[in-house]
């Protein structure tokens, strides 16, 4: 695995049954996950509270959250990590050329029960 995917690796999580990325500010003792709001649903406009939302990085380590911030329009929700979560990620600013390797990770359920 080349170094960048290992980084994104590492900034990729599952949220319960879909998938997160982690984000550090850039100032703070607590970190980012970016989700689908759909991903914490119950019912229709209502949601887990943090402390039932089940979070895992790509080496199964459970992440805790501590708050939940829904969007009132988009499907798009933030969670707050209950502690700063170490990660490095270099950003990559240029565009992709036909033939590049690209990669993508995520946890959706479809994709973890390798059903078709």
């Amino acid at each position: 695995m080349t170094d960048i995917a290992q980084k994104i690796k590492q900034h990729s999580v599952s949220v319960d049954d879909g998938s997160g990325v982690l984000i550090n500010p850039s100032y703070g003792e607590f970190s980012y996950i970016i989700t689908a709001k759909h991903n914490i649903e119950i019912n229709q406009n209502e949601y887990k509270n943090a402390k039932d939302i089940k979070v895992k990085n790509s080496s199964n380590i459970i992440i805790i959250i501590d708050r939940v911030l829904i969007h009132s329009a988009l499907d798009l929700a933030v969670l707050i990590t209950h502690d700063r979560l170490e990660l490095n990620l270099t950003s990559v600013n240029y565009p992709l050329t036909r033939g590049e390797d690209v990669y993508f990770y995520g946890f959706p359920t479809l994709r973890r029960t390798n059903d078709e």
